[in-house]
């Protein structure tokens, strides 16, 4: 990516990068860790004669050292490369320079620097033009990154945003199809593209069993928590919209999430509770509800966001008594201030 900035190298994504599980798993991983210690003796023995060098060597190395951490971040990050680069180019600027015979002409050199610079931008002016339209910059990720999962996903995803602000958003949603079902065939842990999916085949048509059942798995799996935001969604949706998804689907699902290790508390509280809203709004459970809600309380019980809905639950049951518990419970919890404006209107509506 240094010296041959290729576009369409780069990208956001680069999880069709296979991982490293060990020195051979894959051989490439011993062959790299071997070329790196090459490099470090190398610097460190013509430190003296090619300093240039060794200067290029050290850089990069610690560049990367002061860029690299123990968290599990993203595994590829362009940015990562700015800083490290800097010392990089410079160093084998200096490096080649003294093998520059004297006789050359200094127009040459220049010539030769000029057109390197020209290439340069517009290399740059080609990654420019991409990222100037989010469509544009999505498909040219998909494009040059099949094998990424979440470049599919983006692709399919950028394609939805455009068409709903085009007023066309069922074409575009059946356009994406095709790159979300891409983008789950190639990570078995991915809960976004499988959801998208089924939130557009349930506004047509009865979901499968065996689409209910894909779902359910990779929520029972998923290593990331973070995977679960889309699930969260999805409820959201149901409870919100009408869609032919049966409340036997949805507690297949839920209790899939929920037998999901890798999820904290906060996270399954949000679950808890979004179901509870499916409840109310979609089966019609009040008692459902109620008891979907206060497992959210429980689970997360310094959350002041479940206490508020609580309290909108028993004023919708026409119980404003027990409203008022919830709500004082809510105040007390909310510490920061950040519900105050909330906590103002159902204390108005406790008052009429």
């Amino acid at each position: 990516w240094t010296f041959v900035p290729n576009p369409a190298w780069m990208g956001f994504y680069h999880d069709d990068i296979r991982l490293s599980h060990g020195l051979f798993d894959p051989p490439s991983t011993v062959l790299a860790i071997s070329f790196l210690l090459v490099l470090a003796g190398a610097a460190i023995k013509l430190h003296r004669t090619v300093p240039g060098f060794a200067f290029a060597i050290a850089w990069f190395l610690v560049g990367h050292a002061m860029e690299s951490t123990i968290l599990p971040l993203e595994l590829v990050f362009e940015h990562r490369q700015y800083l490290p680069m800097a010392g990089l180019l410079l160093g084998v600027v200096c490096a080649c320079a003294q093998f520059v015979p004297a006789r050359w002409p200094a127009r040459a050199v220049g010539a030769g620097v000029a057109v390197l610079l020209l290439i340069v931008t517009g290399l740059t002016a080609v990654r420019a033009a991409t990222w100037g339209d989010p469509l544009v910059l999505a498909m040219s990720e998909a494009r040059h990154h099949p094998a990424s999962s979440r470049a599919q996903y983006e692709a399919g995803r950028a394609l939805i945003v455009t068409g709903a602000a085009n007023g066309q958003r069922g074409p575009a949603e059946q356009a994406a199809l095709p790159y979300f079902r891409q983008s789950a065939s190639l990570d078995e842990n991915q809960i976004h593209p499988v959801t998208e999916t089924l939130l557009i085949r349930a506004q047509h048509e009865p979901i499968a069993p065996a689409a209910i059942s894909e779902l359910a798995e990779r929520l029972r799996r998923v290593p990331s928590y973070t995977q679960a935001n889309a699930f969260l969604d999805l409820l959201v949706r149901a409870s919100e919209t009408s869609l032919m998804l049966t409340p036997d689907n949805m507690s297949q699902l839920v209790d899939a999430a929920l037998a999901n290790p890798h999820f904290p508390p906060k996270v399954r509280a949000m679950i808890m509770n979004n179901y509870g809203a499916y409840q109310f709004n979609i089966v019609h459970d009040q008692q459902g509800a109620i008891s979907w809600t206060l497992a959210a309380a429980a689970e997360d019980p310094k959350n002041p966001y479940f206490q508020l809905n609580l309290a909108k639950i028993a004023l919708a049951v026409k119980q404003p008594d027990k409203a008022g518990e919830y709500l004082d419970a809510a105040t007390q919890l909310n510490q920061v201030g950040m519900y105050d404006k909330e906590i103002d209107a159902l204390q108005r509506q406790i008052s009429q």
